[in-house]
This record gives C-alpha cells, sequence and structure tokens, in this order.
C-alpha cells in the first residue's frame, strides 16, 4: 500500500511521453487513400491479353474461319478493353488507410514534460467535457 509520502512523490514524478489520438498524416483524417495497384484510377492492365487481343486457340494464331484469318480472338477477360476493373481497390481507386486502420485518426507520442498530477487533471478534464458533452454534468 502506498503511504502519504510516496503518493506525493508519485504525483510530482515527471512524465516524459505522452500519447494523444491525432489526425492520420498518410490520409489526413480521409480514412481512405489512393490506390498503390492503379494509381487511384480503379483500372489495371489486363494480363490476359495484349491490347485486348489474345491467339485463336482453334488455329494457334494462324488465322482461320473463327477468328477471321487474323489470328486473334477478343479478351473475354477485358472485352478488349486492355483493362479490368482493380482487384485491390474494386475499382473505387481507393483503399483503406492501413496507418489508421481507416479511421483516419493514429496515435502519436509527443514528449512533453508532465507531471503525473498534470496529466490526471487532464484526462479528469478531457473525461468532465465528454460527460457534459453527453448531459451527465451540469456543473
Amino acid at each position: 500500500m502506498m503511504n502519504q509520502l510516496e503518493y506525493n512523490d508519485w504525483l510530482k514524478r515527471q512524465i516524459d511521453v505522452v500519447i494523444e489520438r491525432v489526425i492520420c498524416p498518410h490520409c489526413d483524417g480521409r480514412k481512405r487513400v489512393e490506390c498503390g495497384k492503379c494509381d487511384g484510377i480503379g483500372e489495371v492492365e489486363c494480363e490476359d491479353c495484349c491490347e485486348g487481343h489474345v491467339p485463336c486457340q482453334d488455329c494457334m494464331g494462324k488465322g482461320c474461319p473463327e477468328c477471321e484469318f487474323s489470328g486473334l480472338k477478343t479478351c473475354e477477360s477485358c472485352d478488349a478493353k486492355s483493362e479490368i476493373t482493380c482487384g485491390n481497390c474494386d475499382g473505387s481507386g481507393y483503399t483503406e488507410c492501413e496507418d489508421c486502420g481507416g479511421t483516419g485518426k493514429t496515435y502519436e507520442q509527443k514528449i512533453e514534460a508532465i507531471t503525473a498530477y498534470e496529466l490526471y487533471r487532464k484526462i479528469f478534464r478531457a473525461d468532465q467535457e465528454r460527460l457534459k458533452a453527453l448531459g451527465k454534468v451540469t456543473a
């Protein structure tokens, strides 16, 4: 059990690191970032074809009536567009920010000389403000 002298010493002890919740610097609080796979476009290059076409499997690219003697058929994956929907962002161009887990806020260590008592008062005031906002404290 802590005696009064030890308790007073504890209250005066300096705390050097305070962890605060701040706006995420990676996403600026927007909760999402531009997709790194498609650069925010929402589409990526189709890897199944070359410029929207694939070699005809019936003639092995030599030319036949099935491919109109071109040796190529339309790529079914991209429908000859050469691009498909990005699987990383499902075509939105954005992904959840990994730094903040999609919350828009992150924790930051801030070096601050503060006593345990001052820290307690800071937390107490923040709690009082929250309770006041909820209408649970009238003072």
